[in-house]
């Protein structure tokens, strides 16, 4: 299952003494990272792309992926060569949490993956069986940058209850109520690198208005978020929206979003 929930760091420094690794013993399949400037000059000499497995303590799919597909010496044997892996807890690890903030991760485990030279490519989640992987790494990887700005000075990784709620629960049996969410879109500041991640977690629920001042200051949210990035969190509030519209029956609304969705994206025609 492929999600582009995409967000790195090819220009905030990951090298900086608050971005360090919690320091734990090493049982996964992969190791941590405690600097990102030496995982991206290691792959540029062994002209690799990278890969981080972002999971957490009580992902149980993470586990599975660790101790069984990461450690098959068929789908070794494929990746090394081609890849130089790492695994990051996105909770505890402070790189974690900056590449789980930047790329909006909200599925665990999922594997971010760069160039030699630390760009970003692309975001794959969830545990995937041998064949699929296999597969996967055969076809996926050689793939043109997706430009990613950095992570402004400052930023507090703050996370709503009610997504706190979610994460931990792989956003299952865990919905937010509708005031939850009300509450949170009537005060929304979608320039914020969170309020941000929200409305990607929640596209079908992103109000109309909402989404107009999006379409409208898209020029910003391409230059702060990325093209795709921005691009995906309006298609797909719009989809959505559609979607429902034909549900109910809607037909009328519904049109009005697929003529929305044709005058912004006619490459998809």
């Amino acid at each position: 299952m492929k999600h582009f929930y995409t967000f790195l760091l090819s220009t905030i420094c990951l090298s900086a003494p608050g971005y360090s690794q919690i320091d734990t013993v090493q049982t996964h399949a992969f190791p941590g990272i405690k600097n990102w400037d030496e995982v991206v000059a290691k792959a540029t000499a062994d002209n690799k792309c990278i890969m981080v497995d972002l999971s957490t303590e009580w992902c149980y799919w993470c586990k599975v992926m660790d101790k069984k597909q990461f450690r098959d010496t068929e789908i070794l044997a494929l990746m090394n060569p081609k890849l130089n892996s790492y695994m990051l807890d996105a909770e505890k690890d402070s790189i974690g949490q900056l590449l789980k903030l930047k790329f909006g991760i909200a599925t665990y485990p999922s594997f971010l993956f760069f160039t030699p030279h630390g760009e970003f490519l692309e975001t794959w989640a969830g545990s995937m069986p041998k064949n699929f992987w296999i597969q996967y790494i055969k076809d996926s990887i050689d793939k043109v940058p997706i430009p990613r700005p950095g992570i402004p000075a400052g930023l507090k990784f703050e996370w709503p209850s009610f997504v706190e709620r979610e994460l931990k629960a792989e956003f299952k049996k865990s919905t937010p109520s509708e005031d939850e969410l009300s509450q949170f879109f009537a005060q929304c500041d979608y320039k914020k690198f969170t309020d941000f991640n929200i409305c990607r977690f929640y596209p079908n629920d992103v109000p109309d208005n909402l989404l107009e001042k999006m379409i409208q200051d898209r020029t910003w949210l391409d230059a702060n978020y990325g093209k795709d990035m921005c691009k995906a969190v309006i298609e797909t509030s719009i989809n959505w929206k559609g979607y429902r519209q034909t549900q109910n029956k809607n037909w009328a609304k519904a049109s009005g979003y697929i003529n929305r969705y044709s005058s912004l994206f006619p490459e998809n025609e």
